[in-house]
């Protein structure tokens, strides 16, 4: 029983080793097959930005043709006419001479921002800002003020500005900081500066100056 036990043993590692060296021999005749059809593969198209040395490119298939689209650059946008103009697209003139003038409907506001110490023309970027008022007089308006939605002003290198289109009702400036923005307050008394806007009217609010 010993030794058909041994034999029986015996045929299995043969089998294992035959099967191994089988399976190298199928991959050794794989790799010379491989070699040997490369070798032999000549490419037969170039295509520009994607081929070797020699201009050939390693893909058989015909490279796709590219479209020749044309672009059309206008340089037809009008000009800003005149100082305000220039105001609202960003440009800030040496001055605005032309106030528009306001509609029955609507109002316009002005005035120069200064600086309290020299008197010098205080740029910034300036904002209408509306104000809510409570039934109690005593209590302070509260100032509602978006980027988004409140109205910039146009403002000239003297530190003059201008609102325009402004609808009928009591309004505070606003300046912009990174944080959101501050309203401009009377440096006499410490409080916030609201005027009322008019339709059909000019609200003058003359030099207003910042510490």
């Amino acid at each position: 029983m010993y030794n058909l036990y041994v034999g029986q043993r015996f045929v299995k590692i043969l089998k294992i080793r035959f099967t191994i060296i089988g399976l190298l021999l199928i991959s050794l005749i794989i790799i010379s097959c491989t070699d040997s059809i490369s070798q032999n593969f000549t490419p037969t198209n170039k295509i520009p930005g994607m081929s070797d040395e020699n201009g050939i490119s390693p893909y058989p298939y015909p490279a796709p043709e590219t479209p020749n689209i044309e672009i059309e650059i206008s340089n037809s946008y009008p000009a800003p006419e005149n100082e305000a103009d220039q105001a609202t697209n960003g440009v800030i003139p040496n001055e605005i001479n032309s106030i528009p003038t306001p509609d029955q409907e609507t109002g316009i506001v002005i005035g120069k921002l200064l600086t309290m110490a020299d008197q010098q023309p205080f740029l910034t970027a300036l904002f209408l800002a509306n104000t809510i008022w409570s039934k109690d007089a005593k209590i302070p308006p509260i100032i509602s003020f978006s980027e988004g939605i409140n109205q910039q002003a146009m403002q000239d290198k003297t530190g003059q500005f201008f609102f325009t289109n402004v609808s009928p009702g009591k309004y505070a400036l606003i300046i912009k900081n990174p944080t959101g923005g501050n309203a401009i307050k009377d440096p006499k008394s410490n409080e916030v500066i609201v005027f009322e806007v008019w339709a059909g009217e000019i609200t003058d609010l003359e030099s207003i100056f910042i510490k």
